[in-house]
């Protein structure tokens, strides 16, 4: 028989462990020091190594940020007893002195040190357009200076693949993008910092955070584009169309989780299973607060006045969705039913309808999911669906005692109960699997 060879990448998280493991097997007696070094060795680690660059990474960035702020602060003191041409040619030297350390550490091939420079220089840079829209008075849109530092750290996101610096540019981008939304302004070239961002996630190294930030801020961006849009009346306030359509792309993100664990691609296996889980997380979240009947008495009594603009872009979601998840479209497809008729009833608003229905409709719908996140947890041997589903169906069970009784010793015998059940947990899925799948992803692709 013929052994397929995959050659996919191992987990960094391995990568980190290998060194304290290979101590603990050479403590145990399961290898000799040669086989522990020459296994150590094929992953550039040492015997009894212990990485630690993420945290000194943390240190680093926050040092710098601190750096930074002091820099301002010392110049912001002084400002206003320098003359203009003295105050325009600080800011010019001190941002290309940082600029070009960081480009000569890099020239030198220190990656992490020009990195961090960089990172200080965009500070500066920043720091150096508000001062200079101070001196000659440009503050008549005050966002455009936020888009304007946003837009001047891009250039060297891409040309140094750091996740550290497009995060920072992602962040600035989500800082301009608040401001103009609260000032009822749609930032439409958000599109071009989350293009950008998808690009570093694509060909850089891998990046957890940065993940989680570019889908964050792509929903946010397309709820407000909905807004915009669609939307005659939109005022830039957050209507309530906008909540419902932010429930329906949780499915979206869920099916380009499995989409992306689906393909031959190796940074999907790795970004696909973090997506899902959040997803999954999230929906959690929401389940628990439609649990509580203040809810949907809210959503009862809020105006629904574009149903036709919802249906329309719940419409996209859901082909979109069904595109992604084409062998496995019935099941999607009854998702999508079910959300639609949900949306049809907050519309229509029937009579017959009421609050405490709703709520005890979405505890059943909730604990149902909970069941299922343990049943595909023992199935799967994943230990994050059966945890946090076993958590979310002892959640559930409190907050209903709280509704019902509420009293301080069967509380207190409620708490011992939640107890047992978890050291029954613990013990079964030490039984079953003999050892805690890994939930979290690594702390070096973060």
């Amino acid at each position: 028989m013929a052994i397929v060879k995959e050659n996919k990448p191992l987990p960094n998280q391995f990568k980190q462990r290998i060194g304290a493991e290979s101590q603990r097997w050479l403590d145990d007696g399961i290898i000799n020091q040669q086989q522990a070094e020459a296994i150590c060795q094929r992953y550039g680690r040492h015997v009894g190594q212990v990485d630690t660059r993420f945290s000194l990474r943390v240190l680093e960035a926050l040092a710098l940020l601190f750096v930074g702020l002091g820099l301002i602060t010392l110049i912001g003191a002084n400002w206003q007893e320098l003359p203009r041409l003295g105050r325009m040619l600080g800011l010019i030297t001190l941002t290309a002195t940082v600029q070009g350390l960081a480009w000569w550490q890099l020239h030198q091939g220190k990656q992490q040190q020009g990195v961090g420079l960089l990172f200080l220089g965009n500070i500066c840079f920043g720091a150096g357009l508000i001062l200079t829209a101070q001196i000659y008075h440009l503050g008549e849109h005050m966002p455009d200076g936020i888009f304007w530092w946003a837009l001047g750290c891009l250039p060297v996101a891409l040309l140094v693949p750091s996740r550290l610096l497009m995060l920072q540019t992602l962040l600035l981008a989500l800082l301009w993008f608040g401001v103009e939304a609260d000032l009822h302004i749609m930032p439409s070239l958000m599109w071009l910092f989350l293009l950008a961002a998808a690009w570093q996630l694509r060909r850089g190294d891998s990046s957890h955070s940065l993940l989680l930030l570019t889908v964050v801020a792509t929903g946010l961006w397309l709820l407000f584009g909905f807004g915009y849009l669609l939307l005659d009346d939109y005022s830039g306030r957050w209507q309530s169309e906008q909540s419902l359509l932010a429930v329906m792309l949780l499915p979206l993100a869920l099916a380009l989780s499995q989409y992306w664990q689906q393909q031959p691609w190796a940074r999907g296996h790795q970004y696909g299973p973090l997506l899902g889980n959040w997803t999954i997380r999230v929906t959690v979240l929401l389940g628990l607060i439609f649990t509580f009947d203040e809810i949907w008495r809210e959503l009862l009594r809020l105006p629904w006045r574009h149903l036709p603009q919802l249906l329309l872009a719940t419409a996209a979601i859901a082909i979109t969705t069904l595109l992604l998840q084409r062998q496995q479209w019935p099941r999607w497809l009854l998702l999508w039913f079910c959300l639609t008729a949900l949306g049809w009833l907050l519309f229509t608003s029937p009579a017959w309808l009421t609050a405490d229905q709703l709520q005890i409709a979405s505890n059943l719908l909730l604990v149902g999911y909970s069941c299922w996140l343990v049943h595909l947890g023992i199935q799967t041997g994943y230990a994050h669906h059966f945890y946090l589903g076993l958590c979310t169906l002892l959640l559930v069970a409190l907050l209903r005692y709280t509704d019902l009784i509420g009293d301080y010793v069967s509380a207190a015998l409620l708490f011992l109960l939640f107890a047992l059940l978890l050291f029954a947990a613990a013990r079964f899925w030490h039984k079953r699997h003999g050892h805690p799948a890994a939930t979290e992803p690594s702390h070096d692709e973060t």
